[in-house]
């Protein structure tokens, strides 16, 4: 696919968005999953394709007439200027509270595999540093860097799962029956919240080119993080059940753990957690180039810097004085951040689709 001088294409920002989501997932799903569906938690992730497809039209369908626009754009054109305005300061205010989440989460994923004593305050610290930095860099870097990544991040997960997949168990699987079905469906909220993060991506829509391949390279993207969560839940529950799974912080981790105890791959633990951390700083500057864009969609102001850094103080001082420990993010993420991502991320697209399609403008 021939890349637009100054923009990555539609396929690079799927890459991406996947990317970024492998860090997320494989903290939250197994964990979340085993905790409400159980050991019918495997269907999860075919149920999660229905609304993930939906979705995918919706943002298709707002571009349709807005091939070189951005999502601010396309929301100017559907609901005005005040309405627009007052859409996007929500979704800075939010996406700044996602990212200092998931700067919180990557520091405590840090020092609980990695760095047992290191001083969290410094880390976050550092870690800001880097995705500052980052960010005043050209949007292609990190398109090209992201297809690196998701390469390798493939190859090492697909590995363990192959190493693993003698030692599942199949009872801890089944059995499944009809009173699973609301289960099963309540277990949907959180897998297709992150997947709603491709509405955020959109904010830079003016930076993508080949959005005409948009609804193509969507569900193609929603089919490879289907498989990725089966994947991820038949390795976790499979291996420990879901009354064990439920109970980790860091459910994958221990799946690490069991696969060199079993002696299959001895150094594979330490070369999958330096990719997940990098699929955590993935996902922090993903939300920070949203923030970014949104702050300069709405003040006038030319200068990257004068954004990036107020934009890095916030987000360093809310993962540190908000999500203080694991327990906070967790209980953040399953009663607030699934309904808010929703609403925010697919009912309003949603909204502007219905209102658009009646003024004629998507």
């Amino acid at each position: 696919m021939e890349i637009t001088k100054g923009k990555i294409s539609i396929r690079q920002a799927y890459i991406i968005v996947i990317l970024a989501l492998t860090a997320p997932s494989l903290r939250v799903i197994p964990n979340y999953v085993a905790r409400i569906a159980k050991e019918a938690g495997w269907e999860t992730p075919f149920l999660v394709i229905i609304p993930g497809v939906i979705l995918v039209y919706v943002i298709n369908s707002l571009f349709q007439k807005h091939q070189e626009d951005s999502l601010y754009e396309v929301f100017m054109s559907v609901f005005g200027k005040t309405i627009t305005k007052i859409i996007f300061l929500v979704y800075g205010i939010w996406i700044v509270f996602l990212c200092s989440m998931y700067l919180r989460m990557f520091g405590e994923r840090f020092v609980g595999t990695l760095l047992f004593n290191a001083n969290m305050r410094a880390l976050l610290g550092l870690m800001m540093i880097f995705v500052g930095i980052a960010v005043l860099k050209k949007f292609e870097t990190l398109g090209r860097l992201s297809e690196i990544l998701l390469l390798f991040f493939i190859i090492l997960f697909t590995t363990v799962t192959l190493a693993i997949l003698p030692q599942i168990h199949l009872e801890n699987l089944y059995p499944v029956t009809y009173y699973d079905t609301l289960p099963v469906l309540k277990s949907v909220l959180p897998v297709f919240s992150l997947f709603s993060y491709i509405t955020p991506l959109m904010i830079l829509g003016d930076k993508i080119s080949h959005k005409d391949k948009l609804k193509t390279y969507g569900k193609r993207a929603l089919y490879v993080l289907a498989a990725f969560f089966l994947m991820l839940i038949l390795s976790t529950v499979g291996l420990f059940g879901y009354s064990v799974s439920q109970q980790f912080i860091f459910p994958y981790y221990f799946v690490l753990n069991s696969v060199s105890l079993f002696g299959n791959v001895e150094r594979l633990e330490s070369l999958f957690i330096s990719t997940w951390l990098a699929s955590d700083f993935t996902i922090v500057l993903f939300f920070l180039f949203m923030a970014k864009q949104t702050a300069q969609k709405l003040l006038p102001i030319k200068k990257q810097i004068f954004y990036v850094i107020p934009l890095c103080i916030v987000i360093y001082v809310l993962a540190v004085m908000v999500f203080r420990n694991v327990s906070q993010v967790e209980q953040f993420a399953s009663n607030i951040l699934y309904y808010i991502n929703i609403g925010l991320f697919a009912l309003i697209p949603l909204i502007a689709l219905i209102v658009g399609k009646v003024r004629k403008v998507v």
